[in-house]
């Protein structure tokens, strides 16, 4: 009876035990290493642990209360509202999770559809 979050947690300690193998230095294990999934499979307790051992997270994202940015919901909350009538533009925000921080990007192919995706790969100097 491991929870979802305990399995990822063992399987990226199996996967990558070379890593760890230097007591102290799990939050580097994953240094230069990036996970990529697409929607759906990302959880808020799975990114962190990611980053926290180091490794970047890259991918498609589902509309979740996480993410800055929705589209075609009747429901109001503090999330930016994409409009998918309009043409081509691509709407970036960051998300900052403690010391960690996300690239959140929708991106509106002017075909009524929104893409979101996610990069932790960012810095402090691209908010300016």
């Amino acid at each position: 009876g491991e929870s979802e979050h305990q399995c990822y947690e063992t399987l990226l300690r199996f996967m990558f035990a070379y890593y760890f193998t230097v007591s102290g230095a799990a939050h580097l294990g994953l240094d230069n290493i990036i996970f990529c999934s697409d929607r759906g499979y990302w959880t808020p307790a799975l990114i962190l642990l990611i980053l926290s051992f180091g490794g970047t997270v890259f991918g498609t994202i589902k509309r979740s209360y996480w993410v800055p940015f929705t589209y075609n919901q009747k429901r109001q909350d503090k999330r930016e509202q994409i409009e998918t009538k309009y043409g081509r533009s691509i709407f970036v925000a960051f998300s900052r999770w403690g010391e960690y921080m996300l690239k959140i990007m929708a991106w509106r192919g002017g075909t009524g559809n929104v893409s979101l995706a996610m990069n932790s790969d960012c810095s402090e100097d691209q908010l300016v």
